[in-house]
């Protein structure tokens, strides 16, 4: 039976592969909890165990004395790589937007297919330093603001220096000194990606954005003008608000924090200037959040002399980096 169950498994492996790997993303999807939460980061943790000692296990086998178990060592390393990345494209495209952030979430995305279907790469030794180096360092930008309560510049620079300093034994017992090189690059391609603003804001993440006629607060619930949101409110298409002319429009947001992490979001009002074909901006309004609600911080800006045309906010951090976006055209009862 365990024989013709190998047999069928082999047979049809170009199925099952992808079969397994677009089903694993999408239960990823909808089971990963709380970015701050315990279960996702000992997932995560086990993970990374499991490929750092597969690594230096190949390594073992390569280099001294070949190990039995190769293949089932490289298989389940492999199945520990490809859900750190699904796991990684799932939490940083909930955190950013993909207007600014797809290369890096393109990045992710890559490693998460090509663990399955390039898989002879991946026993390259270089490239296995490299993969086990970028799982780190991506796990460690959004666990250490976790641990310091806090995000920005210097957090980042702390975590880097924090990911190579985790590598600098592992590379002297296991690796190579000419993988330094790798390493080094991609720590490199990281920093210029996060200050770039390439690298979503994570752990903040944008659950809820409008834009109404008026707001007002009743107890602890926000009202619009136009009513509840509508199902089809989260496509990236614009939103049409009709005002009378000199009114204000109000733009509200709810921005996910963990507990503890306290900070400041910015609303960046935009609006389209269709002589010089590009985006003019008009208001940066700044304001507080408080981390910890399961739903989000929330808040609103105000922004008055709103003329008709097409117009956008950007919810970014206090260091500029887009947490999410809205569009809306304005017109004139």
């Amino acid at each position: 039976m365990i024989q013709r169950i190998k047999g069928y498994i082999h047979q049809n492996e170009k199925y099952i592969s992808p079969i397994a790997l677009i089903g694993g993303f999408i239960l990823d999807n909808l089971t990963l909890g709380r970015i701050d939460g315990l279960p996702v980061h000992t997932l995560f943790v086990i993970y990374l165990v499991i490929v750092f000692i597969g690594v230096a296990l190949m390594r073992y086998s390569d280099v001294n004395k070949p190990l039995r178990w190769y293949d089932g060592i490289f298989t389940v390393t492999q199945f520990a790589i490809g859900g750190l990345f699904s796991m990684f494209t799932v939490l940083y495209s909930n955190s950013g937007s993909w207007v600014a952030s797809w290369p890096f979430l393109l990045l992710l995305l890559g490693f998460m297919v090509s663990s399955e279907f390039l898989k002879k790469y991946y026993a390259k030794f270089m490239l296995q330093m490299i993969v086990a180096y970028l799982c780190l360092f991506s796990y460690l930008i959004f666990s250490i603001p976790l641990i310091t309560k806090s995000i920005g510049p210097y957090v980042f620079v702390g975590t880097g220096i924090i990911s190579l300093a985790i590598m600098w034994p592992y590379v002297k017992y296991v690796g190579e000194k000419s993988n330094w090189r790798g390493i080094l690059a991609t720590y490199a391609c990281i920093t210029v990606f996060y200050f770039a603003h390439i690298i979503p804001p994570i752990p903040l993440s944008l659950t809820d954005a409008r834009v109404s006629s008026y707001i007002s607060r009743s107890g602890n619930e926000y009202l619009f003008a136009e009513g509840n949101k509508t199902w089809y409110s989260f496509l990236p298409i614009a939103q049409t608000l009709r005002i009378a002319e000199g009114s204000p429009v109000y733009f509200y947001s709810s921005v996910f924090s963990p507990t503890d992490i306290n900070t400041d979001i910015v609303h960046q009002w935009q609006y389209f200037d269709e002589a010089k074909a590009r985006w003019v901006p008009v208001n940066r309004i700044r304001f507080p959040i408080v981390g910890g609600r399961e739903q989000g911080y929330r808040g609103y800006s105000v922004k008055s002399n709103v003329y008709p045309g097409l117009w956008r906010v950007d919810v970014e951090t206090e260091y500029g980096q887009l947490i999410g976006r809205k569009r809306f055209e304005i017109e004139y009862k």
